[in-house]
């Protein structure tokens, strides 16, 4: 199984069935089938030479595992859930926070920032940034 019929086999279920997508929280077991195919994805993803990896992927799973709500509406979910307890926040810390964060702690020259903000301006950074700005409740 890929990740991308994997995509499609949820994005179908989320079409055809979308309040029992919600109510049901099927976007967690999207994360629990998507997460070790992600991690595979990224293994050995360097943030600041390859920007672009994997860009269409995360997006196509932020909208299955989170979509444009905000806030999760699951039966199972706590009244005062929000953003950052998300599948699709799970899928960012899991995944692609760690190689960040070796990136720029271990590998990026502060005198060759340019690197870092190549990376900044790509796609991924948009819901990466977006992530953390509601989740930290910065900005």
């Amino acid at each position: 199984m890929t990740l991308e019929t994997l995509a499609d086999a949820f994005k179908s279920l989320k079409m055809k069935y979308w309040e029992e997508y919600k109510l049901y929280d099927l976007s967690v077991i999207a994360l629990s089938y998507s997460l070790p195919l992600m991690l595979g994805l990224f293994r050995g993803w360097d943030p600041l030479q390859q920007q672009q990896h994997g860009v269409g992927m995360v997006a196509a799973w932020r909208d299955l595992l989170q979509g444009n709500d905000p806030q999760d509406f699951s039966m199972f979910g706590d009244s005062d859930m929000t953003y950052t307890s998300s599948p699709f926040s799970h899928l960012v810390t899991e995944v692609l926070f760690p190689a960040i964060r070796s990136a720029t702690t271990n590998f990026w020259n502060l005198v060759t920032w340019s690197q870092c903000c190549s990376f900044l301006r790509h796609g991924r950074s948009c819901y990466l940034l977006q992530f953390i700005k509601i989740s930290w409740r910065i900005w």
